[in-house]
């Protein structure tokens, strides 16, 4: 199926398809509560497409925004010099072809904006919780390359190479190069265009749940022998349901005092779950 050029209407801005210049482009900030399309003009020296992630201007800040149109022509009230730069194309093609392809059709079919379909394709929030890293690219990066950066103007470019050959996984975060190197800008965007090194970003971690650990009562036994303490302990389970819960139904200090008393009379514990069982009714 052909998919023909999406305007941006929301927008108001003459959007292109075409090989022809582009000097602008409307980029999606991720802003932390309200993603906005904002426009930002592109530097000369660097390359633009759509479905790039770039780090943009946006008041004293520095942010991450995934460009959705290059433009060919701006509304009238909008005066170019009073657009800001794109600072850095953090991913080229963060989105496949065949998938920013995908989205523009599902925006035509359904009578929708594009902007609101790539919203509904990024999580929420990926920008910010994701780190922006740099990789040693070994296999295109020739054994004398020194010689290609052994003017002085090449300093940065030398750094940032022999900081990530020094990385066991040649690979290092975008804010531990920026402490490094200075200059680290323009000396990385010289090594991404001879690709040299990669530009990517890792998404966050993903957070393995804390398990409470829990004491359950389980076969009672009235004419069980118990201490005091063993009985009034058991009062409280009972009172609670049969469930103790560590930080929950009772805090970490009287759980610990209540898994200690009824442990003494036999449990059994399951490391999936953090559950701990007591038989108040075995052992001696």
């Amino acid at each position: 199926m052909t998919v023909s050029p999406l305007a941006l209407a929301e927008l108001g801005f003459n959007y292109q398809e075409e090989d022809s210049v582009r000097p602008w482009a409307a980029v999606l900030v991720d802003l932390p509560k309200n993603e906005g399309v904002y426009t930002y003009a592109i530097p000369p020296d660097l390359t633009v497409q759509d479905g790039d992630i770039v780090a943009v201007p946006f008041g004293n800040q520095q942010l991450g925004g995934i460009v959705v149109g290059c433009l060919t022509k701006l509304p009238p009230d909008l005066p170019p010099e009073k657009i800001k730069p794109i600072q850095d194309v953090i991913v080229s093609g963060f989105f496949a072809p065949h998938y920013w392809r995908l989205l523009h059709w599902l925006a035509e079919y359904y009578c929708t904006e594009l902007i609101t379909v790539i919203r509904m394709a990024l999580p929420p929030g990926l920008l910010q919780r994701s780190q922006r890293r740099i990789k040693l690219n070994g296999d295109r990066l020739p054994s004398d390359w020194p010689l290609f950066l052994s003017q002085p103007s090449h300093q940065g470019a030398r750094q940032i190479l022999t900081l990530l050959q020094s990385s066991k996984e040649g690979d290092y975060s975008y804010r531990y190069l920026r402490q490094k190197v200075p200059g680290l800008t323009k000396a990385l965007r010289n090594l991404l265009k001879r690709q040299w090194v990669e530009s990517y970003l890792e998404p966050p971690k993903a957070v393995r749940p804390q398990l409470p650990k829990m004491v359950t009562l389980l076969n009672f036994d009235p004419g069980a022998k118990l201490t005091e303490l063993q009985a009034r302990s058991l009062t409280v389970l009972k009172n609670q349901g049969g469930n103790v819960v560590n930080g929950f139904t009772q805090s970490s200090a009287l759980f610990r005092l209540h898994h200690s008393i009824l442990g003494k009379k036999g449990a059994s514990g399951d490391r999936r779950t953090g559950k701990i069982t007591a038989f108040p009714g075995t052992g001696g």
